[in-house]
């Protein structure tokens, strides 16, 4: 089967904060893939910290990644990437968290900027 190419029907969220190690990685290695998404800020977003409290059972853990209906929390993000690939093929489940919840929607572009940008090592 052959490998699905991120597309705008595929929504991919990622849940952040700032000084996060794991976040500023994911957030590169999104980047670097090619891969679009938005990103959210749980300490600028109040509806976004709610929204990942929901996904989480209450807790903040970031990165969390909304591919689409999947959740992942704090997963590596080669695993992001390949659930992102498969996205609606079969085997995409087997990287999945197993929770099922809706997501917000894209803006990697944004985040590529930022990272351009002098203001990147604050992510």
């Amino acid at each position: 089967m052959p490998t699905l190419q991120p597309t705008a029907q595929i929504p991919v969220t990622v849940y952040w904060r700032p000084g996060c190690p794991y976040c500023n990685r994911m957030l590169r290695v999104l980047v670097r893939d090619d891969i679009d998404f938005m990103a959210i800020n749980i300490w600028e977003d109040n509806e976004g910290a709610e929204a990942l409290k929901a996904i989480t059972g209450g807790n903040e853990t970031v990165p969390t990644v909304v591919i689409g209906d999947m959740k992942l929390v704090n997963p590596p993000p080669r695993r992001v990437i390949k659930a992102v690939r498969t996205f609606g093929q079969e085997d995409s489940r087997e990287v999945e968290d197993g929770m099922n919840q809706d997501s917000h929607g894209r803006g990697g572009r944004r985040v590529r900027r930022l990272l351009d940008s002098s203001e990147s090592c604050s992510l």
